[in-house]
């Protein structure tokens, strides 16, 4: 059996909820071993979701804090 992994695939890539898909090596990463496969699979979402949000939108710096 090979390695557990994760992906996100690129943008505007069609077939994410298929049971197989190919997928650029690049945007594939290895399931950390105290994940279950769907809390892996939650990763690349809610990570993207949390940038945009701090980042993007809320413009937040290095070294600020920010209460969750």
């Amino acid at each position: 059996m090979g390695d557990e992994i994760y992906v996100r695939p690129a943008d505007f890539h069609i077939g994410a909820f298929a049971e197989f898909i190919s997928v650029n090596e690049k945007d594939i990463a290895l399931k950390p071993k105290n994940l279950t496969m769907e809390e892996a699979a939650s990763i690349p979402l809610v990570g993207l979701t949390a940038w945009q949000a701090l980042v993007e939108k809320s413009n937040v710096q290095k070294g600020q804090k920010v209460f969750i």
